[in-house]
């Protein structure tokens, strides 16, 4: 999949997340999932992107709840707003595994997390 394609449609997406969103796409590619899945998860990442846009909302800001209330005022149908949530869901966490917004990696607790970054200071 030649992700410079979707850059046109997607402008939004890729202006706000750039290369975690590159990098995102070709774990998804190489996860083997379907071109059609792909452009569903670019689709969603880039309505919510310009809803950040419009609300001045900065990428390292974003995290599980702030997600969660940007798929709820897109306004999708019921059935779709579920599943943008489970997409924007698995975003944030690949997001938050490469460091690049203020949620933390699942399963890391930030008390842990706080103990890990003093310890790395000796």
């Amino acid at each position: 999949m030649t992700i410079s394609r979707y850059r046109y449609f997607y402008t939004c997406a890729f202006s706000k997340f750039e290369s975690h969103l590159v990098a995102f796409v070709d774990e998804m590619v190489e996860l083997d999932h379907a071109e059609s899945t792909v452009k569903l998860y670019l689709s969603c990442i880039n309505d919510v992107a310009k809803a950040m846009h419009i609300a001045g909302i900065a990428a390292d800001d974003l995290d599980q709840a702030r997600a969660a209330e940007l798929v709820l005022a897109m306004g999708w149908i019921e059935s779709r707003e579920t599943y943008a949530n489970f997409m924007m869901k698995r975003f944030v966490s690949f997001l938050a595994e490469r460091g690049a917004t203020r949620e933390h990696p699942a399963g890391v607790s930030q008390s842990f997390s706080v103990n890990a970054d003093l310890r790395s200071g000796w």
